[in-house]
């Protein structure tokens, strides 16, 4: 699963950062990493990696959580969904929290599990 959130995050990425970037590829391409996304966060770990796992899974629900701000973002611009100036303000603290953070908390939880099965 983590291979094809890979392969998500690079189609995400060609979409938005695009020259002339398409609302609707970016919905698509944003909807499918919030799948793939649920998934990871469905696995159930073995027990000696339990503890990765909840780290995992609250790194995959931050992921979550800066796609569904994309996927709003994306409803606003095609004029489908409005949010008052305090949702505005709560969505762009959370982007700028995102946005300056030197790590990724999923890749950093992913990399320690790996390790600890001695894949790293």
């Amino acid at each position: 699963k983590y291979t094809q959130l890979s392969n998500d995050w690079t189609a995400f990425d060609e979409a938005y950062y695009s020259e002339d970037t398409n609302v609707d590829d970016v919905t698509t391409t944003a909807e499918k990493c919030i799948s793939t996304l649920e998934a990871i966060i469905a696995i159930e770990a073995p027990a000696t990696l339990a503890a990765y796992h909840d780290d995992v899974v609250s790194g995959a629900q931050r992921e979550i959580k800066y796609y569904d701000i994309v996927l709003n973002a994306c409803l606003m611009a095609k004029g489908e969904v409005e949010f008052s100036e305090q949702e505005i303000a709560e969505m762009d603290v959370f982007l700028e929290e995102y946005t300056n953070s030197q790590t990724v908390p999923l890749n950093d939880a992913f990399n320690a599990a790996m390790a600890e099965m001695g894949l790293s």
